[in-house]
């Protein structure tokens, strides 16, 4: 992340980008870590998030090795292949992360699995579900099916004559 309130002086100040890199500058960063430490906001008033972050993705797709504190979906999507870290436990995140540096065989088959895990998981592939899914209840309120599911607009305007009309 960008952190502008970072203290210059501050331990490891010099290694924290004060802007946006590039996707590919990232991929090569997460590729040529040994291990990738994924940390997700902490939430206030001791709400508890569940969801991965985007990052999350986007390192397993690089075919990097990562470690998360954890998170029910991260356990969901990636199984054993994304190790997770209870974030209120140093001594088991410690051994955690002393067991996949020494281990190089076992680093590459979580990230190989991790990789195949999020193949097909784009952008585009996203958009897709989020379209057909809106379509499926535009044609549930309409009665009459939306043809084409890559028109979100035409599914919208649709819904909307429904529901003005009712």
């Amino acid at each position: 992340g960008v952190w502008p309130w970072l203290d210059a002086e501050a331990p490891f100040a010099d290694m924290i980008a004060q802007s946006c890199i590039p996707n590919a500058v990232a991929a090569q960063h997460y590729r040529g870590a040994k291990v990738v430490l994924n940390l997700h906001r902490s939430e206030p008033h001791g709400f508890t998030a569940e969801s991965m972050n985007q990052r999350t993705l986007e390192v397993a797709a690089c075919g990097a090795f990562q470690l998360c504190d954890d998170r029910a979906e991260v356990r969901e999507t990636f199984g054993w292949s994304v190790p997770t870290f209870d974030p209120r436990d140093p001594a088991g995140f410690v051994d955690l992360l002393r067991r996949y540096v020494a281990d190089d065989a076992e680093r590459s088959r979580c990230a190989v699995e991790a990789q195949r895990r999020v193949q097909g998981q784009t952008f585009t592939a996203r958009a897709q579900t989020i379209l057909d899914t809106f379509a499926a209840h535009a044609t549930r309120r309409t009665g009459e099916p939306v043809s084409d599911t890559r028109s979100a607009a035409h599914a919208l305007e649709q819904s909307q004559r429904v529901a003005a009309a009712a």
